[in-house]
């Protein structure tokens, strides 16, 4: 089973998408699909719309055929260019693959009408905040794909942290759709589900990968998470409308795009504008938990500002971006674990409270156990062998910014820690014992 599979299998609990009715409320959305990162598709909530009867391609290019539009041929909208409609309709008709990117901005107010949200789940305000923007800026939430028989988009995520709904207007398109936990086999989208083969021998890891591989029909709608990478290509000509999403289960994923983004996008600088005065509003609608976001910095932080931001006033933070360069994000596994140190003593738990044991890390891997599981690993002697799959991270690297590097040798080691667990364990709620701070080092999966 490969580590995609694997991905899909444990955190997405199945390998083919999930299918509601129109009756559907935006309430089990959120909680039972955005909160738990799994796409959806919902049939049969569009069937009244005038796009569904009218839209077409003779249709768009009898009315608005000097409309200029993007036009891509590559699957890559990076290198679109500019075209009218009936242009890129006649090229169609000459034999031409094309795909065109419609942004709705000037033409919102026209064509919306065709596509009425109101009376269904996606004119909730408190399924999508972004409606509770300016009129004027809704037309940058919305854009119309059109493509003929064999075009599509190449594998990528979207930007600026939101979530997207996806109406299949006209035609069919195939979704090849992979979790962000999967991002180290996308090599930044260059990897091609629709040749595999030739992708794997240039991106090795893209073989690792999974996906979920499914059509999207004429009047369905299609909701996909934050984060997810998707490719497409249409099986029968195509009209589709993509639109923005934005709500309490990505609203830190949105204002942290942009925050990090405005200053370089100019789409994303219209939304940091227009979503600055009701920031406010939307975080008061954030499910009221007895936690508080944690702060992710994308960007190298000195020794000086962590000590100041973040160490001294005791304020957690998460450092992105720091360990991209460790071999342990591609050499770790269980397999490589059981091979080379299938010998080696760990502690583990069944549940959270329970009493640690003591056990071979081999047989603890071996064992099917009955209920969630939790180790800690102290790498004391195999530390030697395990650091050159890992390093100190930047702002940490030396001993005057790190006391805990003075100490022996044998301390040291002592003081690094594996964890393994499987999906639903963890650990009680505790404070470490010595007094000092730590730093955990994702290698695979997601804790909460």
């Amino acid at each position: 089973m490969s580590k995609g599979e694997k991905i899909i299998q444990n955190y997405y609990a199945n390998e083919s998408i999930d299918y509601l009715e129109p009756s559907v409320t935006s309430r089990t959305i959120i909680d039972d699909y955005l909160y738990k990162r799994k796409p959806v598709i919902i049939r049969g909530l569009i069937d009244d719309w005038e796009a569904s009867n009218k839209w077409s391609f003779s249709w768009f290019q009898e009315k608005y055929g000097n409309i200029y539009t993007n036009v891509f041929s590559s699957g890559n909208e990076a290198k679109s260019s500019q075209m009218r409609l009936k242009k890129m309709f006649a090229k169609m008709q000459q034999g031409e693959i094309l795909y065109s990117s419609l942004y709705t901005k000037e033409l919102f107010p026209i064509l919306s009408p065709d596509y009425p949200l109101a009376g269904t789940i996606l004119s909730d305000t408190k399924f999508n905040w972004l409606l509770d923007l300016p009129k004027t800026i809704h037309g940058d939430m919305n854009v119309i794909f059109i493509g003929n028989t064999g075009t599509g988009i190449k594998n990528h995520q979207d930007s600026m942290g939101t979530h997207l709904w996806s109406a299949q207007i006209m035609g069919t398109k195939r979704w090849i759709v992979s979790p962000p936990e999967e991002s180290e086999f996308m090599y930044e989208g260059k990897a091609d589900w629709l040749k595999r083969e030739e992708s794997i021998e240039k991106y090795p890891k893209f073989k690792e990968a999974k996906a979920l591989d499914f059509i999207l029909k004429t009047g369905e709608i299609l909701i996909l998470p934050v984060g997810w990478w998707h490719q497409t290509e249409i099986l029968s000509d195509s009209i589709s409308i993509t639109h923005d999403l934005v709500n309490e289960t990505n609203y830190h994923h949105y204002i942290d795009e942009l925050n990090k983004s405005h200053q370089s996008d100019p789409k994303v600088e219209t939304f940091y504008r227009a979503s600055k005065s009701i920031q406010a509003n939307w975080a008061a609608q954030l499910t009221q938990k007895k936690t508080t976001p944690i702060e992710r910095i994308y960007y190298s932080i000195s020794f000086e500002d962590l000590l100041e931001k973040y160490l001294i006033p005791h304020q957690a933070v998460i450092l992105q971006n720091q360990i991209n360069h460790w071999p342990a994000l591609h050499k770790w596994n269980l397999d490589y674990f059981r091979e080379r140190f299938g010998n080696a003593f760990i502690q583990y738990f069944h549940g959270h409270d329970d009493k640690s044991k003591k056990i071979r890390l081999r047989k603890y891997l071996e064992t099917n156990f009955d209920q969630p599981h939790y180790s800690m690993w102290c790498l004391d002697e195999f530390y030697d062998i395990l650091a050159e799959d890992f390093d100190t991270i930047e702002p940490l690297n030396n001993k005057e910014k790190d006391w805990i590097l003075d100490l022996p040798k044998k301390e040291l080691n002592a003081l690094t820690w594996i964890f393994m667990g499987t999906k639903g364990s963890g650990i009680a709620n505790h404070t470490d014992r010595l007094g000092q701070h730590v730093y955990s080092a994702q290698i695979s999966g997601r804790k909460r």
